[in-house]
């Protein structure tokens, strides 16, 4: 599947905008993450696991956090990592 990052996330991600994970269920995503890029990962979850609340994380327009952990995600569905821009 593939995951689309907010820009300000690429430096996390070895300059990609863009990864490419394998299918796997909504509960298996943020692994696969950790897996193919272990920066990105920690600076986008917490260390009790939770996603960071500047962070957030769409399949297919609709929250992570509503979606069903068991729901199979493969190429056909659009995942979008977008942080929220912070400053003065």
């Amino acid at each position: 599947m593939r995951i689309q990052l907010h820009p300000s996330l690429k430096r996390f991600a070895d300059g990609q905008t863009t990864l490419t994970v394998d299918d796997g269920t909504v509960a298996t995503l943020l692994d696969a993450i950790k897996m193919c890029a272990p920066l990105l990962y920690k600076n986008i979850i917490d260390n009790s696991g939770a996603i960071r609340p500047y962070v957030q994380v769409y399949i297919n327009q609709q929250s992570y956090k509503d979606c069903s952990p068991t729901q199979y995600l493969s190429h056909k569905d659009e995942i979008d990592i977008i942080t929220s821009l912070v400053g003065g």
